[in-house]
This record gives C-alpha cells, structure tokens and sequence, in this order.
C-alpha cells in the first residue's frame, strides 16, 4: 500500500482504526513522513478522528505505539499460553498415535506403538523406505 502511495496511485488512506496499518515503528514512521511530504493528502478512520496539524500526527503517532504495545505483548501471552498448556498436556491438535480426550494427549492403542516403533526404527538409521514397508506390513497384520 505504501508502495502504491509513493507511486502516485493513491494519495489518502481510508481504513478502520490507525492500528490496522502499522504494527511496526517503521511502517508508522513512513506514515508519518509521507504525511509531511505531502504523498499522504488526508486519513480517514471509523475509530478515530485524524487531521493534519501537530497534535493530529502525535495523536496518530500514539495510536501507532499503542498498536505496536498491544501487538508485543499478546505475541508473548499466547506464547506463555501455549507453553502452559503443552507443559500440562492440552492441545486442540492431536498429533500421530495419540488422541485428544478433553483437549488432553492419551496415546491411541495400536497406532501409538506403530509411531514408536517408527521413531525408534529412524533413531537407530533405517530408512524411511523400510519403515514405511514396515508399518503397512504391521497396519495389515493388526486389522486382520
């Protein structure tokens, strides 16, 4: 977008709240600066009155550090939300040989031997050509 401004495609920017063009410092200080430039003629905001005087810019400035704030920290609350979680065993995924009962891993009976058996067979340097042979014979044999 802000390629198209310089390029005279554009000369405003229409959008909701100034936090949805800059997660950045960067990118809200090439705003800033086209603005002063003249590139940037005018902003409009649904969430947020802009105009193009001092108070106007810093008020825009604000909003783009309040972005950038918001952004950092819930980038580490998922993070320590999803290391608490794995650590107690949740997940929404379920991974290979396990299932998931109540967003907990249990492993899954005959498939959680067949993916161990895999992993020990790739541990001690079989390739995957005979592991997979392996588990189709192993799959047959177990069904029936």
């Amino acid at each position: 977008m802000l390629k198209d401004i310089r390029d005279g495609k554009y000369d405003a920017i229409l959008a909701w709240h100034p936090d949805r063009l800059s997660r950045n410092m960067k990118e809200g200080g090439e705003i800033i600066d086209m603005i002063d430039e003249g590139i940037i003629k005018d902003m409009k905001f649904c969430a947020h009155h802009f105009s193009n005087v001092p108070s106007g810019k810093m008020l825009l400035e604000m909003a783009f550090v309040l972005s950038k704030e918001y952004s950092d920290r819930l980038s580490k609350n998922v993070k320590r939300g999803i290391g608490r979680n794995l650590g107690e065993g949740k997940t929404p995924i379920p991974k290979y040989g396990y299932i998931n009962e109540e967003l907990r891993y249990k492993p899954d009976g005959d498939n959680f031997t067949l993916i161990c058996n895999g992993w020990e067979m790739r541990s001690s340097g079989e390739p995957i050509e005979k592991i997979s042979q392996f588990r189709i014979k192993t799959t047959s044999t177990l069904s029936g």
